[in-house]
């Protein structure tokens, strides 16, 4: 069954931000007037939706407020380290952000199997907390204005093994992704997947879903 995510509206000000070639440039875009950091500020997803165990959330397929990825940095099929699906796990959130908020379960492969996280512990020879700060560094460094309030982070365990389960708000202003030497992207999620649109797309798609113009 469909989740449900409730909308909230939002008081806006103007903050002068934007990308272009990779570079800030200067033009005019609504953007939220954030209060002083409250304890679990915004609410905008429901605390029971939040909160769903991990056995209802496995039970679940694929969908447009749910994504498994199997890992952070390791390869499952090369079975060794892959630094090219880093990317993954924050173009999945920016498109939760994007769109209406989700869950990305982060140990958990396309079939529900259980991979978890104990790859990647060893890859960043840490534990939970070192996988949590590396997870919100590289979207930090990715996602152009991510606001870590917008994520509710914690670990689980199933079969033994750590799954890290990352509940999502959506965002009230366009969050891009630049990867590399990429062009800003903007990530939507659409049925079960992250879909990137053209230039054209983004302007119309943020009018209408943000009420805002780039």
């Amino acid at each position: 069954m469909a989740l449900k995510i409730p909308r909230r509206k939002f008081d806006y000000t103007e903050r002068k931000i934007h990308y272009m070639d990779g570079r800030k440039c200067i033009r005019s875009v609504r953007m939220p007037s954030f209060v002083p950091l409250i304890p679990g500020w915004p609410r905008v997803v429901d605390d029971k939706w939040q909160s769903l165990p991990i056995n209802e959330l496995l039970k679940q397929r694929e969908s447009q407020v749910l994504e498994f990825k199997s890992s952070l940095a390791w390869g499952v099929l090369e079975n060794k380290p892959n630094k090219h699906i880093r990317k993954a796990p924050p173009r999945a959130i920016a498109s939760f952000m994007n769109a209406d908020g989700g869950v990305l379960l982060v140990g958990v492969e396309d079939n529900k199997n259980v991979f978890g996280l104990e790859k990647d512990y060893g890859l960043l020879n840490g534990d939970e907390e070192t996988f949590k700060a590396e997870l919100l560094k590289l979207c930090s460094d990715c996602l152009d204005t991510f606001d870590p309030r917008l994520l509710k982070i914690k670990f689980v365990k199933v079969e033994g093994k750590s799954v890290c389960v990352v509940a999502v708000r959506p965002s009230p202003n366009p969050v891009f992704m630049v990867w590399r030497n990429d062009r800003p992207k903007l990530y939507v999620r659409f049925s079960n997947t992250s879909q990137t649109l053209t230039t054209v797309q983004e302007k119309s798609y943020i009018k209408a879903h943000f009420a805002t113009e780039v």
